[in-house]
């Protein structure tokens, strides 16, 4: 996952490699529509993914759980406490992002069971351009918390919402060939550097 590669997933390996200087990785980044063909064709033996898609011959399990959240300017919103409403972005031009999956559904059912309108004013690829291009323009979108966290800025932050846009982090592979002893015990490294992110910030 794109997103994941930013931070937590090169802190993980920088970990991990610590301990076990002797294994090599060899990192792809894949978007979800991508995901089955390369784990099928064998391009890849792991994955890691949001919201991982069914399939009869991949299995998978959750590492952690993980929230859509929004990305602005600090003071865009005022004040809002913990966690910015989600008819905050009624009626406003959000960055929106074309290639995220089920993911990308979180936000979508939600705003529809509220009877929230947003505008897309432009729509993305990823996550990374999104957080960037509401950067250069000082606009709004909603994208995963880690892309946010690799992104804010002291005049930009990122800002959990109410109702909560959840989604599952979860570790995928072919049912016929399950993580060996190392890749399991690099998930659990994994699963540790990704709790202590998420402890950390806002």
């Amino acid at each position: 996952m794109p997103s994941l590669a930013l931070d937590v997933i090169p802190q993980a390996m920088a970990q991990f490699r610590r301990d076990w200087p002797r294994v090599t990785f060899e990192v792809h980044t894949h978007h979800h529509d991508d995901l089955v063909r390369s784990l099928i064709e064998r391009e890849t033996d792991l994955a890691i993914v949001y919201t991982p898609p069914p399939h009869p011959r991949l299995t998978s399990a959750v590492l952690a759980q993980g929230e859509l959240v929004a990305f602005a300017p600090a003071q865009a919103f005022g004040d809002v406490g913990d966690r910015l409403p989600l008819d905050q972005l009624a009626d406003r031009d959000l960055i929106g992002v074309a290639a995220t999956g089920p993911i990308g559904d979180v936000l979508t059912r939600a705003a529809l069971e509220r009877g929230i309108a947003y505008r897309e004013a432009v729509s993305v690829q990823t996550f990374f351009i999104a957080a960037r291009l509401a950067q250069l323009e000082g606009g709004v979108t909603v994208v995963d918390e880690f892309t946010a966290r690799a992104s804010q800025s002291p005049d930009f932050n990122w800002f959990r919402t109410d109702p909560p846009l959840e989604f599952t982090i979860s570790w995928v592979t072919l049912e016929d060939r399950q993580p060996s002893k190392v890749v399991r015990q690099f998930l659990r490294t994994f699963s540790d550097v990704l709790e202590a992110v998420r402890d950390t910030g806002s």
